[in-house]
């Protein structure tokens, strides 16, 4: 019988959050299962609006309502991609689960705000028993750019990262839109490929140089240009020694 799982990965803010989520089978991921959820407080027009919600401040009355706001439609993503996922498969999927970005230790500004925010999402995943875990911030983006290196994981080399995809390419479909929000989309994504990874190595499953994996683990790309390649090495089970 197949593995199932509904997985997400999300990038949070308290201004322009993104959730991707993807169902896999056996530790592959669908292609035609990922979808996404973000949020900016500027809406362009012509921007699809079931994809990308306004988060302006003007819509509340104070930062706790827009907290509460994101997190319930982040919950309501989940849980409607979910059944979105049951669907395709026919069957219940085994395991729900939620990966997402750890606490940057060098930010400044917002923190106090960022903490309360976060706190509000993770205590709705909570009550709703969606076990969810997070990861450094320099794990996911080496996931993206093969380099654990902070100078070597900015948005330009993550947008980049991104675009090079070709199994399948640009997963998402936002390539070719004009989206206000489109780095948060994908930092979201690589949360979510960080955690299909680490599901897909504890998971024991084998890794085809073809497949997403393993692109991880053996290919060599040159991210910076006129610099250096970056050489993608694996990220292996000691970067997830915690279980959900």
């Amino acid at each position: 019988m197949s593995n199932t799982k509904a997985l997400f990965g999300v990038d949070f803010s308290i201004t322009s959050p993104a959730v991707v989520g993807v169902l896999t089978i056996d530790g592959e991921p669908i292609e035609e299962t990922y979808d996404y959820l973000s949020f900016t407080p500027n809406i362009k027009k012509g921007t699809d609006s079931y994809k990308v919600l306004s988060s302006s401040t003007k819509r509340f009355k104070n930062s706790i309502e827009r907290y509460n706001f994101l997190s319930k439609n982040i919950l309501d993503f989940i849980v409607s991609c979910t059944h979105d996922f049951e669907d395709f498969i026919g069957n219940t999927v085994d395991n729900t689960l939620v990966g997402m970005e750890d606490y940057s230790m060098g930010s400044t500004g917002l923190t106090f705000n960022i903490g309360e925010a976060t706190g509000i999402l993770k205590n709705t995943l909570y009550q709703n028993h969606i076990p969810f875990k997070t990861y450094p911030v320099l794990t996911i983006k080496k996931i993206a750019t093969g380099s654990g290196k902070s100078k070597d994981a900015t948005k330009e080399n993550m947008l980049e990262a991104y675009q090079k995809l070709n199994n399948p390419p640009d997963p998402l479909g936002i390539l070719d839109k004009d989206y206000p929000c489109e780095n948060d989309i994908i930092d979201a994504f690589y949360a979510l490929s960080t955690l299909c990874y680490e599901q897909y190595i504890l998971g024991g499953y084998s890794c085809p140089d073809d497949s997403i994996y393993g692109a991880l683990m053996t290919s060599k790309k040159k991210y910076r240009k006129g610099k250096k390649p970056i050489e993608k090495t694996p990220v292996g089970r000691k970067a997830f020694l915690t279980q959900f």
